[in-house]
């Protein structure tokens, strides 16, 4: 799976796993983070989310990264702001201002980005991005993946939003995730709380039947 794979689903419009509102695990979940207001939240693979509108309307700043430009422009005009686009080497940022708050989105590869590209941030948001990556060989993504999290957030708390589900039955993505793998990612550096786990005869919009799970990360050593 690679950056034409996903640029081909922006540009054919097979994004199912976009919503148009907040999503409710995010609304139902977020005060476990225990963030003040102001904090500065990531979205790894952010798409045009409308979660990103509805964090800065709780009153924090927000910083995403997106691989389609496409996507991230359509962001910004469900918004109805126009951004400043400044390029930076082969990353392209967008910001704006929202609700009174920061929106800044990076557009590129996320294992270009560093973490001095993303600055400080307090917490991240994972809603689509560890689902929607394979960790089969020789690429390993999802692995890689959670490594550069981990990197470029100093390992900041995380609200996590998986999927376990027959995955013989439903290629991905999105890709189940076991809590064994998730160990394996994430257990060197986090303590993982669960804050949902339920059954659903569809957890999937293709009427796959699987768990809804919702983490909390927080870093062992804060």
């Amino acid at each position: 799976m690679d950056a034409t794979f996903w640029q081909n689903r922006w540009a054919k419009k097979k994004i199912g796993f976009h919503e148009p509102v907040a999503n409710p695990k995010l609304i139902n979940c977020f005060d476990a983070l225990e963030l003040a207001s102001g904090s500065r939240i990531f979205v790894p693979l952010c798409g045009m989310t409308y979660d990103i509108a509805w964090l800065a309307e709780q009153g924090h700043n927000v910083v995403g990264a997106e691989l389609v430009e496409s996507a991230v422009a359509g962001l910004f005009d469900s918004l109805n702001v126009v951004p400043t686009i400044t390029q930076h080497r082969n990353l392209t940022l967008y910001h704006a201002e929202y609700a009174e708050r920061a929106i800044d989105v990076w557009v590129g590869d996320i294992f270009d980005l560093t973490a001095c590209n993303i600055g400080q941030v307090d917490a991240i948001y994972d809603r689509a991005a560890l689902v929607a990556l394979p960790d089969t060989s020789p690429d390993y993504l999802r692995s890689r993946y959670a490594r550069q999290l981990i990197n470029l957030t100093n390992a900041a708390r995380q609200l996590l939003v998986t999927f376990d589900f027959d995955q013989e039955q439903r290629p991905g993505p999105p890709f189940a995730i076991t809590v064994e793998q998730l160990q394996t990612y994430y257990g060197e550096h986090y303590e993982l709380e669960s804050l949902e786990n339920v059954y659903l005869e569809a957890v999937l919009r293709d009427g796959t039947p699987g768990w809804s799970l919702v983490w909390l990360l927080r870093d062992k050593g804060k």
